[in-house]
Parts: C-alpha cells; sequence; structure tokens
C-alpha cells in the first residue's frame, strides 16, 4: 500500500517548480555548486557575499530544521568569487520526513543550476584510527536505512529510473578535494559511509557488525 503523504519521484517536478519559483522570486544567481552544511559547519554562509539567505519557512512545503545548530536557510551568494547555494542546516528522517522530502534540497540544487553537490555531516567512526576530527572523503555507501526516495512512479526528467551508482561519489570530485587538502596540509582520510536513520547512536555489537559489513 502507497503511503498517500510520501513525496514519490513523480511528484518532485511539480514541488520543485513552487521551490523554485519561490527561490527566484528572491534572487536570480545561478549557482555552479550546492553544499549541504552539516553539523558544525554552519557558520561557513556567513562568509557568503552577496548573500541571499531564505528560511525553510518561506519554501512550499518544507519543515522547520530542529536538529542542534542547524540555523534552516537556503542562502545563495558568492564564495571564494564562485557562485554557490547552501543549505545551512537540514531536515532528517529521524525528525519523521519521508525519503523524498529529504532528499528534495539536493534536486532543488540541481535546479538552480547546480552541477556539483557538496554533501557534509558530522559522523561516528569504524575506522579505529579515525579520531575526533577526522576529515574523510566518502567513496561509496551502504545504505541500511531500509528506505529509498526512488520507490514510486519515477519521472524521467528528474533522473533515469534505475540510476548506476557505481560513481555516486565522483572519483575526479575527491581527487580535486585530495590536491586542496594537500595544499592547505590537512589530513583527509578515505572510507564508506554507512547511512543509518538514527537518532540514536549504535550498540557496541551493531558497530562491529557495520565494520564488518565494510564501513
Amino acid at each position: 500500500m502507497t503511503d498517500p503523504g510520501r513525496t514519490r519521484p513523480a511528484d518532485q517536478g511539480r514541488r520543485l517548480d513552487a521551490l523554485e519559483a519561490a527561490v527566484r522570486a528572491r534572487s536570480s544567481l545561478v549557482p555552479g555548486v550546492g553544499i549541504v552544511l552539516g553539523s558544525g559547519l554552519g557558520e561557513l554562509a556567513e562568509g557568503l557575499d552577496d548573500a541571499v539567505a531564505i528560511p525553510f519557512s518561506e519554501l512550499p512545503g518544507w519543515p522547520a530544521a530542529t536538529a542542534p545548530g542547524h540555523v534552516g536557510r537556503l542562502i545563495l551568494g558568492h564564495l571564494g568569487g564562485r557562485p554557490v547555494v547552501m543549505l545551512q542546516g537540514r531536515f532528517h528522517l529521524y525528525e519523521g520526513h519521508d525519503p523524498g522530502l529529504v532528499v528534495q534540497p539536493v534536486l532543488l540544487f540541481r535546479r538552480l543550476g547546480a552541477s556539483v553537490v557538496v554533501l557534509t555531516n558530522a559522523a561516528g567512526g569504524l575506522d579505529p584510527s579515525f579520531g575526533p576530527g577526522t576529515l574523510m572523503a566518502i567513496t561509496d555507501h551502504i545504505n541500511l536505512t531500509g528506505l529509498n526516495p526512488l520507490i514510486g512512479p519515477n519521472d524521467e526528467g528528474i533522473g533515469p529510473r534505475f540510476p548506476d551508482l557505481t560513481e555516486a561519489w565522483s572519483p575526479s570530485l575527491r581527487g580535486r578535494l585530495h590536491a586542496a587538502a594537500d595544499a592547505e596540509g590537512v589530513v583527509l582520510a578515505e572510507g564508506i559511509y554507512v547511512g543509518l536513520t538514527g537518532p540514536n547512536y549504535e550498540t557496541p555489537a551493531e558497530v562491529r557488525m557495520l565494520a564488518a559489513l565494510g564501513g
């Protein structure tokens, strides 16, 4: 049985139309890069030039951000001279939102013009060599949420019915990220991200299982 309140792939087009119209009423900037600012990175948005900030409450269908430190704004501006769009805070599965809504900001980034998306978050480390604050570039992921935003009637205008995830995490972009880290003297690790719903942290047994699975 289909949940009538769930955002299906075929629903995204009209919802993105409304979101794009709301953004374009405030800014004509065409971003090249979209950045989701995870926990602890929200202040990066304060450094944008010519910034236009739009609260989630002014974007149709978007809920408030409730996670600590998540302001809940979509911001367009220039970072280092480059046009960008940022999400200062976001919404999560553990807040009760459906997966189609959770991924909608990334789809909106693309609709606004971004060809590159940078996702960031704070997560626990399974590799014992990772200490607190270790920066890690994701090479691949394992989805253990039991959810998928692509389930339901598809809209080819959003993406193909059966997308290839072989290079979901771009090797070329990771190479550029490593080059930038080296230039700044920043240690950047690599690893596989395991997606879980939260909000609780994992048990010791679950941590061992996730490591054994390749996380």
